[in-house]
């Protein structure tokens, strides 16, 4: 291949032979997600390298706790990889990630409002209304009990992730990881399978 074709291919995002994972352009994309596409690891760690400062600035925009922004960030990593094959584009890869992110971010939101523990492991906000009607505050108070309740059934270290979760000031991933002597990674999951057991005792106790 003569050196201007050679040019030509690594502007259009062809393969960089000599480091054997796809060269970027400004625009397109196209080697780099079909390399994703295919399993390559490496081409992985560089779309993550190439865009992650993107997806945390759109997280980071909805201004949320930096431990949230960590796991709302990882969220988007694992709806990436799952979804990647719908791209229609590979144009359009900037754009699509940014529309990933804010949606996750806004299931974020949409999550705390339901459940926004504050000040400790046992203690949860109530939800909007507890100062108006006397019949909606009361209500709240016993959804909010229930969740109290839910919560001191949980393991210790469980009722703890969820205390340095919702800490104020924020607490971030990597003290959590101390702290409690689990992987950093597993913080996320971890804190979707505690609300997940939670919601159950709750339901369980509705239906009493």
């Amino acid at each position: 291949m003569s050196r201007s074709a050679d040019t030509g291919a690594r502007r259009r995002g062809r393969l960089d032979p000599g480091r054997g994972a796809p060269a970027l352009s400004r625009d397109d994309f196209t080697d780099l997600v079909c390399a994703c596409r295919g399993g390559d690891e490496r081409a992985w760690a560089e779309l993550h390298a190439r865009f992650g400062p993107l997806v945390r600035r759109v997280v980071g925009s909805y201004r949320l706790q930096q431990a949230d922004v960590d796991d709302v960030c990882q969220h988007v990593w694992s709806r990436v990889c799952r979804d990647l094959h719908t791209l229609r584009t590979a144009l359009t890869l900037r754009a699509w990630l940014a529309t990933v992110a804010r949606r996750e971010a806004l299931r974020h939101l949409g999550r705390a409002r339901r459940d926004i523990p504050v000040g400790g492991p046992w203690e949860f906000a109530s939800v909007p209304g507890d100062r108006g009607d006397p019949e909606e505050s009361a209500v709240a108070a016993a959804e909010c009990e229930l969740v109290r309740a839910a919560v001191r059934q949980l393991p210790r270290q469980h009722q703890e992730l969820i205390h340095l979760l919702f800490a104020d000031p924020p607490v971030g991933y990597d003290v959590i990881s101390e702290k409690l002597g689990i992987p950093r990674g597993s913080i996320g999951p971890m804190r979707s399978r505690i609300v997940g057991r939670v919601r159950q005792v709750m339901a369980g106790e509705r239906g009493r």
